[in-house]
């Protein structure tokens, strides 16, 4: 779900890159390092969610279940130890995030390439 979020993304920032830049294309590298960027800051902006998630996922169930549902989850995190509670994790959760949406991102884009160069003008391609 994370990838697939990030490719929608990163659809809408290379888009937005495209117009800033005035470019039709733009080099490996620079799609490589808009990607990163982009990709590192969602991993940060969504590890509180993976945060609730793994606290969820991990508790005892029973009488001695510490969270009932995700929002008593997040308020008792809050609660006991703090903002700074739900951005634990983020480094390793980036650096294990980013190779990954990168790769298929890079992957993504080129098969589009590939199919708006073939697919038919009726379907929005160019039809080679």
């Amino acid at each position: 779900a994370f990838t697939a979020g990030a490719v929608l993304l990163l659809e809408r920032v290379w888009d937005e890159y495209r117009n800033i830049t005035k470019k039709a294309e733009y080099s490996p590298m620079e799609h490589f390092l808009v990607s990163a960027v982009t990709t590192s800051a969602l991993a940060a902006a969504t590890n509180p969610l993976d945060v609730i998630r793994t606290r969820m996922m991990t508790q005892s169930l029973g009488p001695s279940q510490l969270y009932r549902h995700p929002l008593d989850c997040a308020t008792k995190i809050a609660a006991t130890e703090g903002m700074g509670a739900f951005f634990r994790g983020v480094v390793p959760r980036t650096i294990a995030v980013v190779p990954a949406t990168l790769v298929f991102a890079l992957v993504y884009a080129r098969a589009r390439k590939v199919v708006d160069e073939h697919a038919p003008p009726a379907w929005g391609g160019q039809g080679k």
